[in-house]
């Protein structure tokens, strides 16, 4: 069989590339959301600036999270159990 010069990549690889690439999503996304607000022409108190600084806020939440879980993958910590018991 030919080799195409391709490197075989595991699924747990591929996941984790697209932990990473959603958490840039997240933090691109609150940026945006939160400098649309803040633009000139829309008004400081306007409606549609509120909701923008909400969406940018919700993102940062967001991305907070990714980054949380993404560690936990990272260290393989995902699915072990905590000492913790309910």
């Amino acid at each position: 069989m030919p080799k195409c010069g391709l490197k075989s990549i595991t699924a747990s690889e591929v996941r984790l590339k697209n932990l990473k690439l959603l958490r840039t999503v997240k933090t691109m996304s609150g940026q945006i959301c939160t400098r649309i607000s803040q633009r000139q022409p829309m008004k400081k108190g306007s409606e549609l600036a509120a909701k923008f600084r909400a969406v940018g806020e919700i993102e940062k939440h967001h991305e907070e999270r990714y980054r949380a879980f993404l560690k936990n993958v990272e260290t393989a910590q995902v699915f072990e159990k905590s000492e913790v018991k309910v």
